[in-house]
């Protein structure tokens, strides 16, 4: 029996922009020529090959371990290049190990294979019950199994992020991925998983707080019963205020900014207490992983 007793609030729906977005994406990768192929990006040691191979990665691996419910393996392997301040975690290591071993693809095999694991992973997310428990999602319940909605939301936001990514590698705008639907529901995604970012900062509070990501807003409310939940109506009672401008949300949100221009990007006014507290750890999360004057050699993908 599914208990989603311990997300309160409610749900993020992304299953029909799927598709959207890997067409998008497969569109976009049958206009690279090789040189862009191995363009740097803001991945370390990634380049835009890279980042397509590791999204392939991804998609296979949920296939397996979700769909099929394969044992996951998350393996690590020492004798892989090493740089100073490479991934340390098993999960970039495993992703560093796939990457690393999946560069003998071709550029059209790529395509491929994304545009086939692409309708697989939709088929499997649109059928299975988005309110059945699968693994744990840190974003919506951290140490706790999460629903389907939530796993499906998850991979959703990381697609979006990383075709972000090779967007700007590219040197090209946003595009689709900045105008609704797939802005809309990466920023529900991204507005969603803030519930958690209060529980951390704020464990009570009397007074709510809004958040205005562009052109959508959303008021937090503290609740002795549920928690922090999030709801999608202005509340004119908030003390703290989280506002990111329209014209740099999608390029934030997708951690495209360095450290300092995220916490300039982000205006938080309110309760002192706090305010402060607030903007550097949202500047963390939604910075760069890498800042630019952190030295990691792309290898050919």
């Amino acid at each position: 029996m599914s208990d989603t007793s311990a997300l309160a609030g409610d749900p993020v729906d992304v299953v029909d922009v799927l598709p959207l977005e890997r067409a998008e994406l497969c569109r976009l990768l049958a206009t690279v020529n090789e040189e862009q192929w191995a363009m740097p990006t803001e991945c370390p040691a990634w380049t835009v090959k890279g980042i397509a191979l590791h999204v392939l990665g991804d998609d296979l691996s949920l296939l397996a371990r979700q769909r099929d419910a394969e044992a996951p393996s998350l393996l690590t392997e020492t004798s892989l290049p090493s740089w100073d301040g490479a991934p340390a975690s098993v999960l970039d290591h495993f992703n560093e190990r796939w990457v690393y071993a999946s560069r003998f693809l071709s550029p059209e095999l790529l395509i491929e294979l994304l545009r086939l694991a692409g309708e697989w992973t939709y088929a499997w997310y649109s059928t299975v019950d988005p309110q059945r428990l699968g693994e744990e999602v840190v974003l919506f319940t951290p140490g706790k199994p999460s629903p389907y909605w939530a796993i499906t939301a998850r991979e959703y936001l990381e697609r979006w992020v990383h075709h972000l990514q090779i967007r700007r590698a590219l040197g090209l705008p946003a595009g689709p991925l900045g105008e609704p639907p797939l802005r809309t529901r990466a920023f529900d995604t991204i507005s969603r998983a803030l519930t958690n970012l209060f529980v951390l900062l704020a464990p009570a509070a009397a007074a709510p707080v809004i958040v205005t990501l562009g052109d959508r807003s959303w008021t937090y409310r503290y609740d002795d019963a549920k928690g922090w939940t999030r709801h999608p109506e202005s509340d004119s009672s908030f003390v703290t205020s989280v506002r990111v401008d329209a014209t740099i949300a999608t390029t934030l949100l997708s951690r495209g900014l360095s450290r300092g221009d995220a916490e300039d990007a982000l205006t938080i006014t309110g309760d002192e207490a706090v305010t402060s507290t607030l903007k550097a750890t949202m500047a963390e999360l939604f910075s760069r992983y890498w800042q630019a004057n952190t030295a990691a050699p792309t290898r050919d993908a």
